[in-house]
């Protein structure tokens, strides 16, 4: 079996408090800042974890492939500014897809 693991950085000139108030406390607005994910929206169906303040989200992806991901919440920790989220309904070759 090939495992092909992925990773990137990038630089975001922003306070760390703003950038967490966007990516935690505004998971399921990432349509409006993220330009490969036209559309988003909270899950109702996702269950993630508890303490998120928004646990799972649905992201229209406007590519036929896979047009509608969804993603949930794994592990959050607000003190820490952490959490982990996986998607789901990828494709086919895609067997897991895990942000850290």
């Amino acid at each position: 079996m090939l495992v092909l693991k992925l990773s990137s950085e990038t630089i975001i000139e922003a306070s760390a408090e703003r950038v967490w108030e966007i990516v935690a406390h505004q998971f399921a607005r990432i349509g409006e800042w993220a330009t490969a994910i036209p559309a988003s929206r909270p899950s109702a169906e996702g269950v993630g974890a508890s303490d998120a303040p928004v646990p799972a989200r649905v992201c229209e992806t406007g590519v036929s492939m896979f047009p509608r991901v969804e993603e949930t919440i794994v592990s959050y920790d607000e003190a820490a500014r952490t959490f982990t989220y996986a998607g789901a309904r990828l494709p086919a070759f895609i067997a897991e897809a895990r942000i850290l």
